[in-house]
Formats: C-alpha cells, sequence, structure tokens
C-alpha cells in the first residue's frame, strides 16, 4: 500500500470537493497510517462533523487518532460512540483493552 500516493490522490479529490466526508476521512487515515496523528485529527473531525446520518467508523477512527496522540480518555469517548452506532466486535475490543485515564 502506498500512503504518499494515496495522500496525492486524495489531496487531488479534496480539491474537487472538499466537504465529501469519506475523502476526508480518508485523508485522515492515511496520515494517522503515516504515524501523523495530529495532521489526521483536523480531518477525521471535520468528516464527522459533516457525516449525516453519523458513522460509526468515522468515530472509530477518531478514537484511535485519540489513541496515537495519548488521549486515552478521548479515545475511550470516541470508541464508544462508535459502539452506540453501531455493534463491532474489533472496537469493543480496543474499548476494553484501553488504560482508563
Amino acid at each position: 500500500m502506498n500512503l504518499d500516493e494515496a495522500r496525492d490522490l486524495i489531496r487531488k479529490a479534496l480539491k474537487v470537493d472538499p466537504d465529501n466526508s469519506a475523502y476526508l476521512d480518508s485523508m485522515g487515515w492515511v496520515l494517522y497510517k503515516q504515524h501523523r496523528p495530529g495532521e489526521a485529527l483536523g480531518y477525521i473531525l471535520k468528516a464527522i462533523q459533516l457525516s449525516k446520518p453519523e458513522d460509526a467508523i468515522l468515530y472509530d477512527h477518531l478514537g484511535d487518532v485519540y489513541q496515537a496522540m495519548g488521549e486515552a480518555g478521548k479515545a475511550r469517548e470516541a470508541w464508544q460512540k462508535s459502539l452506540s452506532l453501531e455493534a463491532n466486535e474489533e472496537v469493543r475490543k480496543k474499548l476494553a483493552s484501553s488504560v482508563t485515564p
């Protein structure tokens, strides 16, 4: 998986449709995978803001980004929100194994 190429393609897509929550989430996820959670956060938050109806995957990604930033409490909140929207065993495992602040 070529993350640099993916980032470039997503950047082009965002120029055409800057308020597309799927594109925003994809950019945030690529940045997260590149170990750049601080840069990813804004994209994920904007994707959540624009996504109607709310999307469990976006909150799962938000939890992962917060966890990578050392924000365990915020990560737990995001994962709990994800689970409230859609049952997911992987998210449940993340929540169970996360450290309580």
